[in-house]
């Protein structure tokens, strides 16, 4: 079964937590036991597993990348100015494979 989300930005990085939105397409599914990919076929994007309980994860991670790879010192900048973009996305790795059992819909 292959389901497709889309989402909007509204910033140049953001983090957006889909967790609802997967587990409605797992509900939905009906599937009691196997391996959930959620994949994101653009190279500025990354799809990753964090917590979400406390909002400064997010900023931390977004900080922490900023600091790691900073911007506007890349060739690919010349182009469209988004170099530190594809390195981010490529670090974190543009998919998840998640184990689910029936246990993942509580």
């Amino acid at each position: 079964m292959i389901k497709e989300l889309t989402f909007q930005t509204t910033k140049k990085q953001e983090i957006i937590d889909i967790t609802k939105d997967i587990k409605k397409i797992l509900k939905e599914s009906k599937v009691k036991n196997g391996l959930l990919t959620v994949y994101t076929p653009h190279s500025t994007a990354s799809i990753i597993i964090n917590e979400n309980y406390d909002p400064n994860i997010c900023i931390d991670l977004l900080n922490a990348l900023d600091k790691l790879i900073p911007s506007n010192c890349w060739k690919h900048d010349k182009i469209d100015n988004n170099g530190s973009s594809h390195i981010k996305a490529a670090i974190l790795s543009p998919s998840e494979t998640i184990p689910i059992s029936i246990m993942s819909y509580y």
